[in-house]
């Protein structure tokens, strides 16, 4: 991919060769999933269904926020569960990690690589 990827949250432009950009990406869009998860489990352990239905809008929000993330990638969240599953270019991947990555067309371990500065 050449260019910038617009993503609609927040106005972010993103270059795909940039390592702190895709970094950043990835970590906004993984913290709105942990957010969901975590406000899903609050309120399935309150016992109380106020409580419990509450929570469900907040975590239904906040998956949608990470999805936001990603849909300019053209990836899908497949199962927006406790345990979110990331179809990309016809495969499943498990963190959002592995699938922004796929989508960008780089290596599963780019982020970790060290840039030759030769």
């Amino acid at each position: 991919m050449s260019g910038f990827i617009s993503i609609p949250v927040r106005s972010m432009s993103l270059n795909p060769k940039n390592r702190t950009q895709v970094a950043r990406l990835i970590e906004m869009a993984e913290a709105r999933f942990k957010l969901a998860a975590k406000s899903w489990i609050d309120g399935n352990n309150s016992g109380d269904p106020q409580v419990m239905a509450f929570a469900e809008k907040r975590a239904a929000r906040l998956r949608g926020e990470g999805e936001a993330y990603l849909s300019p990638l053209s990836i899908k969240c497949t199962y927006p569960g406790l345990y979110p599953l990331f179809e990309v270019k016809g495969f499943e991947e498990h963190t959002v990690e592995a699938a922004v990555l796929l989508a960008l067309g780089h290596a599963r371990n780019w982020l970790r690589q060290v840039e030759d500065r030769a």
